[in-house]
């Protein structure tokens, strides 16, 4: 007989879409007699699947060996509970062929020369470790000669809009809601089943203050007072914060010490220009602020925008384009905005003069989305109208784009006639 843990886990796998590359790896990984890599490190934002994504490979692979799950939140964060929680697998009668499962390594962060030194050194001979953690695997693993040829990282990100619509399907949402919640959530999985759940419960998309207070607990946990709740306010406002910013919004002189602890989050991504939240991140934080203070809203929104008019005036050149583009993005919401640019990427890529140089590179990317017959013309246009070619480049300068525009007032007339575009 069929008992409910059963049915349950019947359920669950049937939930369970998409990370197809990332299963059939860590199958593999489970499967091998002598596994290749042995540790794995798998790490993203909370709610992204991680543990979903262990816990699906044990159902269909590594059936022969023994596992040993520890899971960080229910013991005490100590070498000797961490040891007697592995136990089944450093004892001497132990045996090699297990797999061992580390979830939520974040708890045990400080603990992480014990294990690099003492703790996954002293497994058998073809055990599989694998770990979850919010934080990618921090300097004692990826510096341990040791270590470092055992370990491949494996990030988690959020899934991508095809399976996002499947898990929506599988939790009975379709249709304009299914956008609806794609847009809302990213791909963020926790946030499209919580989003779904309530759409299910309300028969709407737009979700009330508690959704959001509860996303933002699994996302974001506890925050040490409110001078670092405000900081987090600060983070999802600006397109990237920087010290300088967050001083300036807070109109505190001293904010060291938040800036280092913004920096230390996993949902905190450092750029080039500043400190940037995940996208999930970043639209709850907006919503949940919005939805319960939003005269702070307002006051913080002035803050921030007043700084950034600031630095336009006193700057030039790429830091000044750089204020304008963060002004820009503090009106991403306006429903004249909204539809402006891609917000998610706003401010990775700019545009410059293409320089001489560049026009064997504007022509291949022409020639490769256009024809062979278009970058042509693309190459008379630059010889005839080298101010008019604009090459698109990525934050850490690589090309990704271009825009040739040209007056054709101005234009010889040879030119007119061979561009039949042009000409008509």
């Amino acid at each position: 007989m069929r008992s409910l843990a059963d049915i349950a886990e019947d359920h669950h796998v049937r939930q369970f879409v998409g990370r197809a590359e990332e299963l059939a790896f860590l199958a593999a990984v489970v499967d091998a007699e002598r596994p290749d890599p042995p540790l794995v490190f798998i790490h993203g934002p909370g709610g992204v699947g991680k543990t979903s994504l262990v816990e699906a490979t044990r159902r269909i692979a590594g059936a022969e060996r023994r596992w040993v799950w520890v899971d960080a939140a229910r013991i005490d964060p100590t070498p000797p509970e961490v040891a007697n929680a592995l136990a089944a697998v450093t004892e001497p009668e132990a045996g090699g062929g297990a797999v061992v499962v580390i979830d939520g390594f974040e708890r045990l962060v400080h603990l992480e020369r014990w294990f690099t030194e003492t703790v996954i050194p002293g497994f058998p001979d073809g055990t599989a470790v694998l770990i979850t953690s919010r934080r990618p695997p921090g300097p004692a693993w990826v510096t341990s000669p040791l270590i470092r040829p055992l370990l491949h990282s494996l990030p988690l990100r959020n899934l991508p809009a095809d399976d996002t619509r499947r898990l929506l399907l599988q939790l009975g949402v379709g249709g304009a809601d299914a956008d609806s919640i794609i847009a809302a959530t990213h791909g963020h999985p926790l946030a499209v089943a919580l989003f779904a759940g309530h759409a299910r419960r309300t028969g709407t998309t737009q979700v009330s203050g508690e959704v959001i207070a509860s996303l933002l607990h699994s996302l974001i946990g506890d925050v040490p007072d409110d001078r670092h709740r405000q900081a987090l306010e600060v983070c999802a406002l600006a397109r990237v914060t920087t010290e300088d910013l967050l001083r300036s919004a807070l109109e505190a002189p001293d904010v060291g010490d938040v800036f280092g602890w913004l920096r230390e989050q996993c949902f905190v991504q450092s750029t080039p220009d500043g400190l940037s939240p995940h996208a999930v991140v970043r639209d709850a934080l907006d919503a949940d602020l919005v939805w319960r203070d939003p005269q702070r809203h307002q006051e913080l929104f002035r803050g921030i925008s007043r700084h950034l008019i600031r630095r336009m005036k006193e700057t030039s050149g790429a830091a000044q384009h750089r204020a304008i583009l963060d002004a820009k993005y503090m009106h991403r919401h306006h429903p004249i905005s909204r539809g402006f640019a891609q917000w998610e990427t706003f401010g990775q890529s700019y545009a410059e003069p293409a320089r001489g140089d560049d026009i064997d590179e504007i022509a291949a990317m022409i020639a490769h989305w256009q024809g062979a017959d278009a970058a042509k013309l693309a190459r008379m246009w630059h010889a005839a109208q080298p101010e008019g070619c604009m090459m698109v480049r990525h934050s850490d300068g690589r090309a990704c784009g271009t825009l040739v525009a040209v007056d054709l007032t101005a234009a010889p007339a040879d030119a007119l006639d061979r561009d039949p575009i042009a000409a008509a």
